[in-house]
């Protein structure tokens, strides 16, 4: 499998009116064969560099507003594109520490039951599933 990163460095945004403006356009190409067995030790540096490097050119060089507010909006997307999956995974976390609360509450519970009660206990909680499972069939259909 071969990954290619394509970074265009400065690029024109309208038509070519003389000669210097038809030269080629500055371009970084990053191509990787990525290794069979998932060690992407060697990738990484040369990634973050990769990275970094649209950031020190945009300091360093001389671009049209237009190409800034790309690069901006590129920046501001990713950057919002990690919070979200940042969001979504802290979210994903806290509903499992409240299934396991659930679970350690309900083994409390029937923990403190005697056998009977305990068996009470498992039956009405198997007719509220029935009747969740009733509920969300019928508004399905």
């Amino acid at each position: 499998m071969v990954v290619v990163v394509v970074v265009v460095v400065l690029f024109v945004l309208t038509q070519s009116h003389s000669l210097n403006e038809t030269s080629a356009r500055k371009r970084i190409f990053l191509k990787y064969r990525l290794p069979s067995n998932n060690d992407y030790t060697n990738l990484v540096p040369i990634f973050k560099y990769l990275l970094r490097l649209p950031d020190r050119l945009v300091q360093a060089a001389h671009f049209r507003p237009e190409v800034l507010r790309k690069v901006k909006a590129a920046r501001d997307a990713a950057v919002k594109q990690i919070q979200k999956a940042d969001d979504e995974s802290k979210a994903e976390e806290r509903a499992q520490e409240r299934e396991k609360a659930k679970r350690t509450k309900r083994d409390q519970e029937l923990n403190a039951l005697d056998a009977k009660a305990q068996k009470k206990y498992l039956e009405k909680e198997r007719e509220k599933e029935m009747k969740r499972g009733m509920k969300k069939q019928t508004t399905r259909a």
